[in-house]
């Protein structure tokens, strides 16, 4: 979906073009998630309270300082759920503009925009039938839909967008490898206290009348977003679905339980409620702290950010073509615009036996396939971060010979 890529040429036209230019939009999507979390959380009816504690646990892990500024993948997909939420139970003419608006943005913004949309249109039509509102999301709905349609077409057009797909879907690995992975990425974006705390909130959105629609609308999209495009995740070296935006209904709701104990059993007397939110707001910088945020920029987005110096910086022979990558590099459109020369992955050892010896193909040293040996990466030809370049005739060497 194109809207980040609307939003750079828009900030790019006033500002100037830069890194800190293309950042920009990141960063303040980053930061604007915090109060659309806090708007979301009062909308399903929460205390307020409760929201702020729930945002804030959700805010000191590593997963939101890399999810919640990359890209447009989460903030649209708040802004849709409170403003149609918001709509829902007050249809004035406002709140049917901005839940249209809000959709639009989504859909055209993020696959998870366009699998959850369906989801909150048929809450919303269940509670009000066909009125101004329902119809205006399918509007916003199918504009939203034809813009990403006219961006495919116009752009590297369907053939593109299947090889996409395809790349993602492609099951060429065990469940025992997608269990470890998924397991891996909870290790590095988790810490252990949220992730012991994440089943019993699960449970708690699903029991709740007021965040049950939507803990099981979003843990559908988790579900389906880690199985049918699994490798994804892989490729981008992140999940590539909101896990967190699932479980903080949930939160909110364990946080709501707690207060409400808190303040029948008067466990915190009125003089010592400030000392309480003094030790409250302390542990939540420690938190913060431990997770390293600078540390996690430069594991996330400085070093995978060499890639594109390495595509810069290297040559193609002259007779070479085509620009040759494995499936596990991501954006291969970039790399086609910045070689001038149309992109093909190799699947395999066969794909890879079409290759001009003298021709250079791109790869990822830590997302080597299995049907090539790990000492290649010590034969490359440049290499930045984890990404090099290596002659075909090189990459050949190291095929993986299969027995029978």
């Amino acid at each position: 979906p194109p809207a980040l890529t609307f939003l750079h040429v828009v900030v790019s036209t006033v500002f100037g073009e830069g890194l800190k230019q293309i950042k920009l939009i990141s960063y303040v999507a980053g930061v604007l998630t915090v109060p659309a979390l806090f708007l979301m959380g009062k909308k399903l009816g929460i205390n307020e309270k409760a929201v702020i504690v729930s945002t804030l646990f959700l805010i000191a892990t590593p997963w939101w300082w890399v999810y919640g500024r990359l890209g447009l993948g989460l903030l649209p997909n708040i802004l849709m759920i409170t403003t149609i939420y918001a709509a829902t139970f007050n249809p004035s003419k406002r709140s049917i503009v901005l839940a249209s608006l809000a959709t639009f943005f989504a859909v055209s913004a993020s696959w998870h925009g366009v699998f959850l949309m369906p989801f909150l249109w048929f809450r919303t039509w269940h509670r009000r039938k066909f009125d101004r509102l329902t119809l205006s999301l399918v509007g916003a709905s199918f504009l939203g839909g034809l813009v990403i349609l006219i961006w495919i077409t116009q752009g590297g057009g369907l053939s593109e967008l299947g090889t996409h797909i395809g790349e993602r879907v492609e099951k060429d690995w065990t469940w025992s490898q997608f269990a470890e992975r998924q397991w891996d990425f909870a290790k590095n974006l988790l810490p252990v206290w949220y992730l012991i705390f994440a089943i019993p909130a699960l449970v708690s959105g699903l029991v709740d009348s007021r965040t049950r629609f939507l803990t099981s609308s979003l843990s559908l999209m988790v579900f389906v977003f880690a199985v049918v495009p699994s490798n994804g995740a892989w490729i981008h070296d992140y999940w590539n679905f909101s896990i967190l935006l699932t479980l903080f209904p949930g939160f909110a709701v364990m946080s709501e339980w707690a207060i409400d104990v808190i303040r029948e059993k008067q466990i915190i007397a009125s003089r010592k409620l400030a000392t309480f939110i003094g030790l409250g707001s302390f542990l939540f910088i420690v938190l913060v702290v431990i997770i390293k945020p600078t540390e996690l920029h430069k594991n996330y987005f400085d070093e995978t950010s060499n890639a594109g110096k390495l595509v810069a910086e290297t040559e193609l022979p002259n007779t070479q073509r085509i620009a040759w990558h494995l499936p596990q590099v991501p954006w291969p459109t970039w790399v086609s615009n910045k070689w001038n020369a149309p992109t093909v992955s190799l699947s395999n050892a066969e794909d890879l036996g079409t290759v001009p010896s003298d021709d250079i193909v791109l790869f990822r040293v830590d997302r080597i396939p299995d049907w090539l040996k790990k000492e290649i990466e010590f034969e490359v030809e440049s290499r930045e971060g984890n990404y090099a370049t290596v002659r075909a005739y090189v990459m050949k060497k190291h095929v993986v010979k299969r027995v029978g």
